[in-house]
């Protein structure tokens, strides 16, 4: 990703060195006041943070904003088309957060096929309401309690800007000339679901809640699978990683690693290291602590902790919502009553949605599953559940899965 720089921002790829600086904006209540996640009271907790935006993704463009050297925060999109901001308290109120959002924006519309950016912002929250209207956002659905913080509920107000229509007749053009396109560089691997935000809100709020220049940041976890690597020369794979290292000005990116890595193999680059050994599978613990959460009629007993957990328990509730099918609030509540034994399917029926695996009506008045092709671990973890099970039960998950066809 490229740098981008403004009248007073330098607006870069995040680095390790920033730790300190995005520890001290994580862990302020003010900063954090209405992010996905209560203040980092551990500097280990932002390390995962900031390493999952430093390997980002190749939907990711988030920017660490700096000023007169200073890290004073982050903007972007940490998932193409969602965008959000987090500043220092001490540079609210300065325009750094439009100044920034300005050229990013511009960037994004040059640089991707994205049609529009989308927001999540607190309804409290004016300070970033204020802002990203002024930017041309406009509201677009609200929603009552989707998020839940140690049993206090928040909402969602939903903002989107869509790409101009000029900028679209030019990226139209770019696209459908050979000459003028671009190469694409290789994907960044998939970030680690250890340093991904979890979209848990708050533990608490304050009795009055800080207007700051942050939004919503949810992120989904990504599988991450394992990469063997032979060499042949311990001796020369050393002495060409030495001279490539020291070639760089600073320290490499993950990406850039694995690129140097794959060179001082004898590779051509990491793409060529990937293809040419199949990843070795290993035993995902995620499924085993999520199949723990189950009965052995495939029923729920509890919501667990841990992203991932989530995530993939949140597939069988997938599979027994009809393909293609619109439904009432009261439909698939019944669906998610059935399945789980610990009495909360306003909390399976949300995450479902935050997990893009069903859709909303911005009325709130109908829902429907969102077809895609279940992933290597939900599919892992989705065989495990049927074959814990007896052969003949009478649980609501007893019968088939329902797959997009």
């Amino acid at each position: 990703m490229t740098s981008l720089r403004t009248e007073r921002l330098e607006l870069r790829p995040a680095r390790c060195s920033d730790l300190e600086a995005f520890h001290e904006i994580m862990s302020d209540p003010r900063a954090m006041a209405f992010w996905s996640t209560p203040p980092y009271t551990n500097i280990e907790t932002t390390r995962e943070w900031l390493g999952s935006m430093i390997e980002g993704g190749p939907r990711s463009r988030d920017f660490v904003i700096a000023l007169d050297g200073r890290v004073v925060g982050k903007a972007g999109v940490w998932q193409i088309p969602e965008s959000g901001i987090i500043l220092h308290p001490d540079s609210w109120g300065r325009g750094i957060a439009r100044e920034a959002l300005t050229a990013i924006i511009a960037y994004l519309w040059e640089t991707t096929d994205t049609p529009r950016l989308t927001v999540d912002i607190d309804p409290r929250n004016d300070r970033s309401l204020a802002l990203f209207e002024g930017l041309g956002f406009v509201e677009t659905g609200r929603a009552e309690r989707t998020f839940c913080i140690d049993g206090v509920w928040a909402d969602s107000i939903y903002l989107a800007l869509d790409r101009p229509a000029a900028n679209r007749q030019r990226r139209a053009t770019v696209r459908s000339s050979p000459r003028r396109r671009q190469p694409q560089g290789p994907a960044k691997p998939p970030a680690s679901i250890s340093g991904c935000t979890s979209p848990v809100r708050r533990q608490g709020r304050p009795s009055a809640p800080l207007s700051g220049d942050c939004t919503r940041e949810r992120m989904h976890p990504m599988p991450r699978d394992a990469l063997p690597l032979f060499i042949s020369d311990l001796s020369d794979f050393t002495k060409k990683l030495r001279l490539g290292l020291a070639a760089e000005t600073e320290t490499p990116s993950h990406l850039a690693l694995l690129g140097l890595i794959a060179r001082s193999a004898g590779y051509s680059n990491f793409q060529e290291l990937k293809a040419s050994t199949p990843p070795t599978p290993k035993p995902d613990p995620s499924v085993t602590r999520a199949l723990r959460v189950f009965d052995d009629q495939g029923r729920m007993t509890r919501w667990p902790t841990g992203q991932k957990v989530q995530w993939l328990c949140l597939w069988p509730f997938w599979t027994q919502i009809p393909p293609r099918s619109k439904m009432t609030e009261k439909e698939i509540n019944e669906i998610l009553k059935a399945g789980n034994l610990f009495g909360d399917h306003v909390v399976l029926r949300r995450y479902l949605v935050d997990y893009q695996m069903v859709s909303l009506t911005r009325d709130g008045s109908v829902y429907e599953r969102i077809e895609q092709s279940p992933p290597p671990e939900a599919l892992a973890f989705l065989a495990a559940l049927k074959a814990q099970r007896p052969s003949k039960d009478g649980g609501r998950f007893s019968r088939k899965a329902t797959t997009p066809s």
